[in-house]
């Protein structure tokens, strides 16, 4: 009788084992790891395309204004004020183009750019350009060809363009722009338009225009030098 007892005895027995315990704690923690995990890349995501919406409405901003007063903002807080949590800069960089940066208050990691070249958030800062120019160009005829030199301070940009324009009606025209010699000259051989020009200017017959323009490296363009005549 007193075996049965015993043995009967366990049948009332409710709880965990420490086995049972040690797996339901370490599933637990494996939850737990799981979730801290996921949360890091969720929270940049959010936070990052919160910076992307607040720069495609202050883009769209910007181009309303422009519609009502002809000339982009000088800033991006004249027309468009951003949430608490993405930090808005910039605004209008030359006649036809604007660039702001956008930036998470929260990680400072999250940066991204928008202009109006460009109204899709790209990764990365506005590159503000500073331009120091004198109204000068100077030019030196050479064999077959023209030297010139702009008299103008190195630009942070990335990419420079040089214009011509005739006086006959037409636009502007791009030249191809080659690296400058060791001491500044740009070189444009007899067929240049620019160096036909000069030729046309000096004999009378027509003269013409140029324009020289630094490109900055997020696309935005700002005129360095733009001339109603060329001259020597």
């Amino acid at each position: 009788m007193d075996s049965l007892s015993l043995i009967g005895g366990n049948e009332g027995r409710k709880g965990f084992t420490i086995v049972e315990l040690t797996i339901v704690i370490a599933v637990i923690g494996i939850l737990v790891a799981v979730g801290i995990i996921g949360y890091g890349p969720w929270q940049k995501s959010v936070r990052t395309n919160q910076v992307k919406s607040d720069l495609k409405s202050a883009a769209a901003a910007m181009e309303d204004a422009r519609n009502f007063s002809n000339e982009y903002p000088a800033s991006v807080g004249d027309v468009f004020s951003s949430g608490g949590d993405v930090q808005l800069t910039g605004g209008r960089m030359s006649s036809d183009t604007f660039c702001i940066t956008g930036k998470s208050v929260k990680d400072s990691s999250i940066v991204f750019k928008v202009g109006a070249k460009s109204t899709d958030p790209a990764a990365g800062e506005c590159v503000q350009m500073v331009m120091s120019c004198a109204d000068s160009i100077f030019y030196q005829p050479f064999m077959r060809g023209l030297y010139v030199k702009f008299d103008c301070a190195t630009p942070t940009a990335s990419e420079y363009k040089l214009y011509y324009r005739d006086n006959r009606g037409s636009g502007w025209v791009e030249v191809g722009l080659a690296s400058p010699d060791a001491s500044g000259w740009y070189f444009f051989d007899e067929n240049s338009p620019l160096t036909l020009s000069y030729m046309d200017d000096q004999s009378g017959a027509h003269g013409g225009a140029v324009k020289f323009t630094a490109v900055g490296s997020d696309g935005s363009a700002e005129d360095v030098i733009n001339y109603g005549a060329i001259q020597e």
